[in-house]
């Protein structure tokens, strides 16, 4: 299995966000980490039953927490149902503003000047972006940009911390 397949009776997306309907209920579970192997390939078919023998489990998928097997699919959703899979998941630190506000830090310093934008400077994705990187250009003005469409928290956060609402924003270092 790989990031995106199907898994359970949800979806884990590139971020570790597990999303997923069951009964008519939404859910939507936070993945701290999680490793994947397909196997279907053809040589693969040792490590498929290695994995069995060691497991003692006949079938797949196989879900492991911090190295314990914890079950198979039925076993999943009778925890899922009885609300023990989220004790049975680690627990994760919650984000909040003290986490993001040092993330800002980081991306401020990556460049003596960073452009927080929507777009990238050769598709900029709205009027005052393209705009900025016409102003920019012909001053040879060395920046890095970030993209703030891409990263719903740092495009709220980052209104926060500067004290500025709208973008693009240009920070000097």
């Amino acid at each position: 299995m790989a990031v995106g397949e199907t898994l359970y009776t949800g979806r884990l997306d590139i971020t570790g966000r597990k999303t997923g309907r069951q009964r008519g209920r939404s859910r939507l579970y936070y993945v701290t980490s999680f490793a994947a192997v397909s196997l279907q390939r053809k040589n693969s078919l040792q490590v498929r039953q290695g994995l069995k023998e060691y497991s003692k489990w006949p079938t797949y998928p196989q879900f492991y927490v911090d190295g314990e097997l914890i079950g198979g699919l039925d076993i999943l959703k009778e925890m899922d149902d009885s609300g023990e899979l989220r004790e049975a998941l680690p627990k994760t630190k919650a984000k909040g503003a003290e986490d993001i506000n040092k993330r800002l830090e980081r991306l401020i310093k990556q460049a003596d000047v960073m452009v927080f934008m929507k777009g990238t400077p050769g598709e900029p994705r709205c009027g005052f972006s393209r705009q900025l990187m016409e102003i920019l250009r012909p001053m040879e003005i060395p920046f890095q940009t970030f993209d703030i469409l891409t990263d719903e928290e740092v495009r709220q956060g980052l209104k926060v911390y500067s004290k500025w609402p709208t973008y693009p924003q240009v920070v000097r270092c």
